[in-house]
Formats: C-alpha cells, structure tokens, sequence
C-alpha cells in the first residue's frame, strides 16, 4: 500500500521531481502516430491488433518521444480488447475478433470500433476465461526499457477500467440497461473484468515499468451519475490502485469528457495521477481540479483541448501552455498534456510547441 504522497511516489525510479519543474507528456496514440511516419493506422497495430501496444506501436511510440522530447511513453497491452484476430478482409474495413468473442471493425485509417459485443447474456459470460498475458504480449516493454533514456518515464497497461472493460463486453447501451435492471448480473460481470485486469496488473509486475495507465472512458458524468460512479465504478477501480500499489507503482487515470461531479470520488480511490480532460469537456477549470483534489495530494495531468493542438495556431498552443502552468504554479501537482488522445491530423509543429514552450517556462 501506497505510504507516500503521490509525486513522492512518481519521483521514486524517475527524473519526474514535479517540485523541480512541470513535466510535458502529450496524449497520442495510433492515431498521431501514423499520422507522424506517414502509414495508416492499421499498418501500426501488427498481426494481433494490441493497443496501444505491440511491436510495431511501440518503436512508433519510441520515435513520437524521440521527436519531441517529452517525458512519459505509454506503451502496454490492454486489456479491454486483447489479442484480435483478423476474420474477415473481404471489404476495406477487416472484421477482428477479440480473444473474449466479440468483434470490431477495422478501418483502414482510423482506430477499430466495436460490431458485436462479447456477451449477450449469462452462459457467454461464463464461457470467457483471463487471457494469458505472460505469453509474450509484453515483451516489447523490456526492449522499449533499454532503448529509451533513464530519465523518460515508462508508463504501460492498460488494465482498463473494470467499470469500462464491462460496458465493452457486455456493449454499452446493454450494459447501461444493466445498471437499473439486472444488478446481479452486472456484479457478475464486474466480478470477471476486475480480475482480469488484477491479473494484468500482475504481469506488469514483472517489467522494468515506472506506473499504471488506467482508462476508464465510459466511466463518465457525461454517461452516469456521481452515486452511480460510487456504487459501481469506484469500489473496483480501488482494488486495481491498491494492487498496483502492492506492486509499488504508481497509477495515472484517464476519464473523458464530463467529471465536474466525480472529482473527488476519483480522488478518494487513491490514484497517483488523474488525466482531467479540457475543461469544455470536463466542466473543471485546472484550478478547480487541484483544488478540489488537494486533499489526496493527487497530481493533476492535463488539460489542454486535443482540438487546439490539432487546429490551432502555434502562438495560441504556447499561449495556452503558459496559461496552464502560471494556474498551477506552486502546486507541485501538474503534469502539462493534452486532455485526450491528439487527433491524426495534429500537426507535429503544434505538439512541439507544446513540449518546447513548456520546458522554456520550467527546465
């Protein structure tokens, strides 16, 4: 169990002293990726479509960091879509099948989205067994370690949200449904995907690794209520943060859009870092989250709108940058990122903007 305060935590195996400067990790996935060495998304997930990580992404991941110079690399395996199979490339837009059943369609040049849920009732659910992740899925991390500089920070996973991880396998209208009207079934439910993520967790464990990555997209206020977070969401992100902190890693937590109401239960489940998304999206102003989050100690990433950085110009980037770190000045809780995933289109003068204006202002 964590006995430190959160960027005591961050600082213990990294350069990341956020008493000493504020730290730039942009958000960026397949998508920029590709866009950067000019290759279409698909070319980036390899034969088993991992995300974000595998071979293939992660040396992309590699040369995004050795482009811009910023301080975190996510890389990992996660665990909400596992290994996918390509069934189908009869059409431009293959058809994948997950490790758990369900299947997703495959654009040629955009992420993959779900077609077919896994589960559609009870006996599916009881079909669905962990996957293996010591079968080699995370041997790209050992070769990510030693290619990168000691003093970038290593952050894998991705032990989905078992709140998240549950509404991709069940889909998320149906499981939302649930909610109201099947709550056995939904305990059930959270009872597997939080113990395949525990399992992941695990594996992790035995990398060379600084921190955790948690996404937990649909865990949302723009999609469910604060109580319903509590009761549903929470309890099972805790037992994730307290395992990885068995571990000794810290854990960064992403929610999208809408979290005005839910700040300060994400606060109490104990995570190192939260990613507060743009404050149009999240209704949280960068004061407001620190603020509202001062009790843990918690260190705010963030929060700087994905569509600036992809459309804006380069003096608005530096401008907004400035902004965000005079606001958290002296909190030594900031992570400077975008507030999601960049968008494909992003221009690569605009991350560098980014990076660069950033490590004027604080070394």
């Amino acid at each position: 169990m964590r006995e430190r305060a959160p960027r005591e935590f961050l600082a213990q195996n990294s350069c990341i002293d956020l008493e000493k400067r504020v730290p730039v990790a942009p958000l960026v996935d397949t998508r920029y990726l590709s866009s950067l060495e000019n290759r279409e998304v698909r070319d980036l997930y390899g034969p088993d479509f991992l995300w974000p990580g595998g071979k293939l992404n992660s040396k992309a991941q590699i040369k995004g960091l050795q482009r811009h110079g910023y301080d975190i690399l996510l890389a990992g395996s996660q665990v909400k879509y596992g290994r996918r199979n390509v069934v189908d490339k009869s059409n431009e837009n293959w058809i994948l099948e997950d490790e758990y059943g369900g299947t997703a369609i495959a654009p040629r040049d955009d992420t993959p989205r779900s077609r077919e849920p896994a589960v559609s009732n009870s006996d599916d659910l009881d079909q669905l067994s962990t996957p293996d992740f010591d079968d080699g899925r995370l041997e790209h991390l050992n070769s990510i370690s030693e290619t990168i500089e000691s003093d970038v920070f290593l952050l894998a996973g991705v032990p989905e949200g078992p709140f998240s991880f549950a509404s991709y396998l069940r889909g998320p209208r149906n499981f939302m449904l649930d909610l109201s009207r099947n709550e056995s079934f939904v305990q059930k439910l959270l009872k597997f995907t939080t113990g395949v993520s525990l399992k992941m967790v695990d594996s992790l464990a035995r990398y060379p690794i600084d921190g955790i990555w948690v996404g937990d997209g649909l865990a949302t206020g723009s999609l469910i209520s604060p109580d319903t977070y509590r009761e549903w969401a929470l309890p099972h992100l805790e037992r994730i943060v307290n395992r990885a902190h068995e571990k000794d890693f810290p854990v960064f937590y992403h929610v999208c859009g809408k979290t005005s109401k839910l700040i300060e239960p994400i606060a109490d489940s104990g995570v190192d870092v939260f990613e507060v998304d743009s404050p149009d999206n999240s209704g949280l102003s960068l004061s407001d989250v620190l603020e509202k989050t001062s009790h843990r100690g918690t260190v705010i990433k963030g929060n700087i709108d994905p569509l600036l950085v992809a459309n804006g110009e380069e003096e608005g980037i530096r401008q907004t940058t400035r902004d965000r770190i005079r606001e958290a000045q002296g909190s030594g809780r900031f992570i400077l990122s975008s507030g999601c995933f960049l968008p494909a289109e992003t221009p690569p003068e605009n991350v560098q903007a980014m990076t660069d204006e950033a490590k004027q202002l604080t070394g």
